[in-house]
């Protein structure tokens, strides 16, 4: 023991030694200079000193800490430390110190040498598990799981996270699911299986709420938020960003600057646009990091080339190509806003220019879109500088209405216009070859033929343009004509969508003025209840305007938001919080307008009446789709006894609305007390 502590400190000298002298040292002269070393000490306290060792490990875990430290600098001076370390024979009777340097190794052998890295965390988990030492088994079981992943060995890991999920250890610290969840989610989505990614990261989130662990929320409702954008379902993405945001703090100001651009370009892409100009107003006056500004400057330039603002998208543009200059990041992206933005301004040779310099960038940088768009402007550009307006005109409809189209339509109608551009190219061309042959020949037989086929090309070509004129005028009328009928139709549906929003704004602002006027607590509670029921009218109202001429309702998007709503409404009552287990479902309007006032009742009585061991209130809403076409409706709280419950009394305004709402969808429910309150229903869908 006291030679191998010798020989450690001997190898740590050695290793801050130049290098051209540390290549000659050798075994021979370590063991040399420990001899040396040895007969210099005092021998007794030397002695002492290595008894104590015998019985742990700490000198080799702080060594293997410095090494750690230095890793992050040189990795191969670290990994030349670490096998001088793992090479003393003393270190083989210390299992804690040869799974955590194994386990260190193989980080540093990831980028070097992919198959050691694997085969030396593989050998920390089985020295782990033969020396019963469960905590490190786990970090290196985890460890091992991401491994594999970032070496896109997807079965090797999705069979780790499985066993650790069933092993009695995580089992015993469920805490620790929480960040495995994370990681599972992170295979699950590289794997394409979006909603086994959700499904984990909701576990995560369930395992954190119900041991109050919220180490991890803000990260685990980032990954949400991502996912979300990533599966077009552009709303959750927003709502998990602001659960994000909420939950930084003063000195996160440069992570809060990349959430909200995040946010502005959800909002984008919902075609949102007074919205996403206010949360990249947000992001710039929040001092972001000179990468999120230049995303910011590119969502800018993009809004101001639909406002028809076309030197204010050149500004941005070009502040967007001198940050990515300054960061070396490619200019591809910003240097097409400068492309669209010279062709609006009728610079049509400085775009093209411009499209020309962008088809020398890298091929991963050429992402589809941009090659769509190159191809669409590079069209439009060159049909300028030929002076074919007409058809440049078809192309700028198309450019101006491609946010709204459908992406197939648009493409369609691209490639009707390169059609037909080519087929009158060649038509043109193959006149223009008539007509040469016709002169040829009327120079070798008479002036008179020569003269005929001129007037009849002529002519010719006179009835085709006529023809294109009168094509091109119809086709502009129909275009107007149903422009003028969908302008109207958006008209009316938004007056009524204001009227209506209108009406229940008023008649709720009415029941809560009454209740601050009046004096009789009985009177503001029922007058509350009331205003209760009447936002859950206007929430659906709202739900029904967003998805357009639908009568179908996403109930899970519906239920949170009410709840959501509820507890905050309610919170000068009760301290309450709420769990909701639903499946994205859609669901016909009248039938969650019904299951949303009935989840109204049930959280105003439990708010209001339910007694707890302690002040918190914890409530759970469970919907569930059977195989036979039924949907199940369970819901609970802690209290464990009622004082006085409207909900138990078969004479009260809440359970006479409750039963009248089960009977409308032809449901049945039953209601128990013991151990608390609970209510279990089902409806035929």
């Amino acid at each position: 023991m006291i030679r191998d502590h010798h020989r450690l400190v001997v190898c740590n000298a050695i290793d801050n030694l130049p290098s051209s002298f540390r290549v000659h040292c050798n075994n021979i002269l370590i063991t040399i200079i420990t001899i040396s070393i040895l007969l210099l000490s005092n021998q007794n306290k030397v002695y002492a000193h290595g008894q104590n060792d015998l019985s742990n490990d700490s000198i080799y875990i702080k060594e293997l800490k410095n090494i750690y430290g230095k890793g992050s600098k040189n990795k191969l001076a670290a990994l030349n430390q670490l096998d001088s370390l793992l090479a003393i024979p003393d270190v083989i009777n210390h299992p804690n110190v040869l799974v955590k340097g194994f386990r260190i190794k193989s980080k540093y052998l990831i980028d070097i040498k992919k198959d050691s890295a694997l085969w030396y965390i593989r050998e920390s988990v089985k020295i782990a598990a033969d020396n019963n030492i469960k905590s490190e088994w786990f970090k290196s079981m985890k460890v091992y799981a991401l491994r594999s992943k970032s070496l896109k060995q997807y079965d090797l890991s999705d069979s780790l996270y499985n066993v650790l999920f069933n092993d009695e250890y995580v089992n015993e610290n469920e805490t620790k699911k929480v960040i495995l969840y994370a990681d599972y989610a992170s295979l699950k989505f590289n794997q394409s299986k979006s909603q086994e990614a959700i499904d984990a990261l909701d576990n995560a989130i369930d395992i954190a709420v119900r041991n109050d662990y919220h180490k991890d929320d803000k990260f685990l409702y980032n990954r949400l938020s991502f996912l979300f954008f990533q599966l077009k379902e552009y709303k959750k993405s927003i709502r998990y960003n602001h659960k994000t945001i909420d939950l930084l703090r003063n000195h996160d100001a440069e992570y809060k600057s990349s959430y909200l651009n995040s946010i502005a370009a959800s909002y984008l892409m919902l075609n949102e646009i007074d919205s996403a100009k206010l949360y990249l107003n947000k992001t710039i006056e929040s001092n972001p990091s000179s990468i999120i500004r230049m995303f910011s400057y590119q969502y800018l330039s993009d809004i101001a080339v639909q406002e028809h603002e076309y030197n204010t998208a050149l500004r941005y543009a070009n502040l967007c190509v001198a940050l990515a200059n300054e960061l070396n990041e490619s200019t591809c992206e910003c240097e097409l806003r400068q492309a669209i933005s010279y062709n609006r301004l009728g610079q049509y040779s400085r775009s093209q220019s411009i499209i020309n310099k962008i088809k020398s960038c890298t091929s991963q940088h050429i992402t589809k879109g941009i090659h769509n768009s190159l191809r669409i402007f590079e069209l439009d550009n060159a049909l300028r500088l030929m002076d074919r307006e007409d058809l440049a005109t078809s192309i700028d409809t198309i450019i101006s209405e491609r946010d709204s189209l459908n992406i197939s339509k648009s493409k369609t109608q691209l490639l009707e216009i390169e059609t037909k551009y080519e087929a009158q190219k060649k038509e043109t061309e193959n006149q223009l070859l008539k007509k040469d042959n016709e002169i040829a020949s009327a120079k070798i037989a008479q002036q008179r033929t020569l003269l005929g086929g001129t007037a009849i090309t002529i002519l010719s070509l006179g009835i085709l343009m006529i023809s294109l004129v009168n094509r091109n005028r119809e086709r502009k009328k129909s275009i107007e004509s149903l422009n003028q009928k969908n302008t109207a139709i958006q008209a009316l549906n938004q007056e009524i969508t204001h009227r209506t929003k209108n009406h229940l704004a008023l008649a709720t602002a009415l029941l809560s003025n009454d209740k601050r006027q009046s004096d009789n607590p009985k009177v503001r509670s029922i007058l509350n209840e009331n205003e209760n029921r009447l936002r859950t009218l206007a929430l659906v109202n709202k739900k029904l305007n967003q998805v357009s001429l639908q009568d179908k309702l996403n109930l899970k998007d519906y239920l949170q938001e009410l709840c959501d709503d509820l507890i905050f409404s309610l919170r000068n009552d009760r301290n309450a919080s709420i769990q909701l287990h639903c499946p994205e479902l859609e669901l016909d309007s009248e039938k969650t307008l019904r299951l949303g006032l009935i989840t109204n009742e049930l959280i105003t009585n439990s708010i209001k009446h339910a007694k707890t061991e302690n002040d918190h209130l914890s409530l759970q809403l469970r919907i569930e789709a059977k195989n036979n076409n039924e949907l199940s409706y369970s819901y609970r709280d802690n209290g464990v006894k009622k004082d006085e419950d409207p909900i138990s009394n078969s004479n009260s305004q809440g359970i006479n609305l409750i039963e009248s709402l089960w009977t409308q969808m032809n449901g049945t429910y039953t209601q128990s007390m013991v151990p608390y309150y609970k209510m279990v229903g089902s409806i035929v869908l």
